[in-house]
């Protein structure tokens, strides 16, 4: 994960709604059908402040290499490259990029499966990010 230390307030994305809130009013759009009447609920953003936030994410499969084919060997150190999910991200001045880097996923991990003792060590001096920066207007 790719996260933003810093405080800002956004959109608050916690809850199913994604950074929207219902309002009673509602707006209408055309004259309607019998199965559509072209009235909606009126929104409005529905905000938060926080102090970090993840702004990019990505995955790569640590159990092998390269290719589903080619499996890693225990106790041997691998070159991982893999891409986080692409956005447009204003980094405020003062604000600090942070990487996260974790060893499972559990949504990707099937619960009733026995531990595998399995762990995965990171060489931080041997890690970088590459971050595009888009010209100023």
């Amino acid at each position: 994960m790719l996260g933003d230390y810093g405080p800002a307030t956004v959109r608050n994305t916690k809850f199913s709604a994604l950074g929207l809130q219902n309002l009673t009013s509602r707006s209408c759009w055309g004259a309607g059908t019998a199965a559509d009447s072209g009235c909606f609920l009126d929104t409005v953003a529905d905000l938060t402040t926080v102090d970090t936030r993840i702004v990019a994410t990505g995955r790569a499969d640590l159990g092998h290499h390269r290719s589903l084919w080619r499996a890693v060997v225990p106790g041997k150190a691998y070159t991982m490259t893999f891409r986080l999910s692409s956005l447009d991200h204003v980094v405020p001045a003062g604000h600090r990029l942070a990487l996260v880097l974790g060893g499972t996923d559990a949504d990707m991990v099937d619960p009733a499966l026995p531990a595998t003792g399995a762990r995965v060590t990171f060489d931080l001096a041997g890690t970088s990010l590459t971050v595009p920066i888009a010209p100023r207007n």
